[in-house]
C-alpha cells in the first residue's frame, strides 16, 4: 500500500511543472499576434515557470515534513497502545505471554487490550446507564411538546376570538396596536373627506 508522501507527491507534484501544464506554445497564443514573437513573452513564460518551480520545491518541503509528522504520530500511537496494553494485561493479573501468544495464532483482531470481555455488573451498568439516557431525552421530549402544545392552544384560542369578533384584553399590546391603527385609518379618512369637499 502507498504511503501518505508518495500519495501527496502522486497527487500534488506528478503533473505539476508549468510545462506540463501549458507549453510555451500554449502560452504565446494566449497573447495578441503581434506581441507573439516578443522576447518578454519568453522572458515573462521563464519567470513564471521559475516561480511554478518554487511553489513545487515548498509543496516538496511540506510533504516530507508531514510524511515525517506522521510517522512520529504512528510511533507514538504504537507506544500508547504497548503501554495501555501492558496496563490492562497487569490490572487484570494475566501473563503477557499468554496475550502474546494469543496475538500471534490469531492475529491483531483478538487483541486482548481492546477486547475488554464484559461481565454481568459491567453489562447491568451499560444497559442503566443507557436507560437513564433514554428517559432523560423522553423527560426533555415532552417537556418540549408540552411546551408546543400550550402555544398551539394560545394561538387557537386569539384566532377564536377573533373569528367571533372579541376583543382582546384591554392592557394587550395587541389590543393597543388594533385601536392605534382603527385610529389613524379615521384619521386618514377624514383627512381624505376633506380634500374631496
Amino acid at each position: 500500500m502507498p504511503s501518505e508522501a508518495i500519495l501527496l507527491r502522486d497527487f500534488l507534484l506528478s503533473r505539476a511543472p508549468l510545462t506540463e501544464v501549458l507549453g510555451f506554445e500554449q502560452f504565446t497564443e494566449l497573447f495578441p499576434r503581434s506581441t507573439r514573437t516578443h522576447p518578454q513573452v519568453a522572458l515573462l513564460y521563464r519567470e513564471l515557470e521559475h516561480r511554478r518551480a518554487v511553489v513545487l520545491d515548498e509543496v516538496a518541503a511540506n510533504i516530507a515534513g508531514e510524511a515525517k509528522r506522521g510517522e512520529k504520530l504512528m510511533r507514538q500511537l504504537a507506544a500508547s497502545k504497548a503501554r495501555r496494553r501492558r496496563d490492562d494485561v497487569a490490572k487484570r493479573g494475566v501473563d503477557e505471554r499468554d496475550v502474546d501468544m494469543e496475538v500471534q495464532l490469531y492475529g491483531p483482531v483478538s487483541d486482548f487490550a481492546s477486547a475488554k470481555p464484559h461481565t454481568l455488573k459491567s453489562v447491568t451498568q451499560h444497559m442503566q446507564d443507557a436507560c437513564a439516557d433514554i428517559e432523560d431525552e423522553i423527560s426533555e421530549m415532552d417537556a418540549e411538546a408540552e411546551s408546543l402544545l400550550a402555544d398551539l392552544q394560545q394561538t387557537v384560542r386569539e384566532m377564536g376570538q377573533l373569528r367571533c369578533g372579541r376583543a382582546v384584553a384591554d392592557d394587550d399590546p395587541k389590543k393597543q396596536l388594533v385601536q392605534e391603527a382603527l385610529a389613524r385609518l379615521d384619521d386618514l379618512e377624514q383627512a381624505c373627506d376633506q380634500e374631496g369637499s
